[in-house]
């Protein structure tokens, strides 16, 4: 608890045992606290106890909270199993639907809530947290409202349902993301293939598509995107399988791009030959040459010491 004079003005709190929080959260709708963040234990995957469970109570307290104080502006739970009662989930959700949150994050939790998303949210994680087909709806609709205000969406280690991929994808040109986080998704060529199709309509200034098994099919299309795609500015394709093709044509990318980039990080992608690493190498000297800066992050996995960075 962090006090501003005799008032506490945010919550953080590294859940030790249910009771100790059951108090904390049932003092809240008292307070004037606009922040709560929740920390569970960081083994919590290699445990089954009780200390990273939100009980009904304290499910029921961030409701209340959610209810009373105006405005609540930040949630944050992280490594959290929710077991609660249905009833105590549906008036959760009801309470989120109409809360003025702008900040959303709920990291490694487990669950099978219908997440649902207030107008006001600005920033929404969902970072290796298990949703519902609902949830993934509520985000797509959430995106295709040209009235909302979400800028920035983190749905790494999210592993999403292909229809609803896709949708997501379809969407992006209405919303107002600026900042797009993928990375760990099982994105895989398809899913590239269907934000190509997208990015040049959009806003997004920053995309993170790391570690997604894409290869040169979906890194060729990809790099045409980002060529005419002027807002964006920072993209990573780290730990994917892109071979000397595609990494060939994204370095030519930025040399070319009427509207400069600030990062194009390629590290750690498909064995490249000693001669294939430096004839891009080359082809990235010519790039900084260019532009008179260094803007692209390239390591070959048989050589993960060889690097050139910003």
């Amino acid at each position: 608890m962090t006090p501003r004079g005799d008032v506490a003005t945010n919550e953080s709190a590294s859940l030790v045992n249910v009771a100790v929080v059951e108090r904390l959260v049932a003092e809240l709708p008292a307070s004037t606290v606009t922040e709560l963040i929740l920390e569970g234990l960081d083994d919590m995957h290699y445990r089954n106890d009780a200390d990273q469970v939100l009980s009904d109570a304290i499910v029921n307290g961030m409701s209340t909270w959610l209810e009373t104080v105006r405005p609540a502006t930040t949630l944050s739970l992280d490594k959290f199993l929710f077991e609660c009662e249905t009833q105590t989930a549906d008036r959760f959700m009801l309470a989120l639907q109409s809360s003025a949150l702008t900040v959303l994050q709920l990291n490694a939790c487990r669950n099978r809530l219908n997440f649902a998303l207030p107008p006001t949210l600005a920033h929404l994680t969902l970072s290796n947290t298990r949703s519902s087909l609902q949830s993934h709806q509520n985000i797509v609709d959430a995106l295709d409202n040209t009235e909302s205000r979400l800028q920035t969406l983190d749905l790494s280690w999210h592993s999403m349902y292909p229809e609803y991929f896709s949708l997501l994808a379809e969407a992006l040109p209405t919303s107002n993301l600026v900042q797009l986080d993928l990375s760990y998704s099982h994105v895989m060529d398809d899913g590239a293939h269907a934000l190509v199709s997208v990015l040049p309509q959009t806003r997004l200034q920053e995309l993170d598509l790391s570690y997604n098994e894409i290869q040169d099919d979906g890194g060729m299309g990809l790099a045409i995107a980002i060529r005419i795609t002027p807002n964006l500015r920072k993209v990573s394709l780290q730990g994917n399988f892109l071979g000397e093709p595609s990494l060939r044509a994204l370095v030519d990318v930025v040399a070319h791009r009427t509207d400069p980039m600030t990062c194009l990080d390629l590290k750690y992608n498909d064995i490249l030959s000693p001669d294939a690493v430096e004839g891009i190498r080359a082809l990235m000297a010519n790039v900084m040459l260019r532009l008179g800066t260094t803007c692209v992050v390239l390591s070959s996995s048989s050589q993960p010491d060889a690097s050139s960075s910003a």
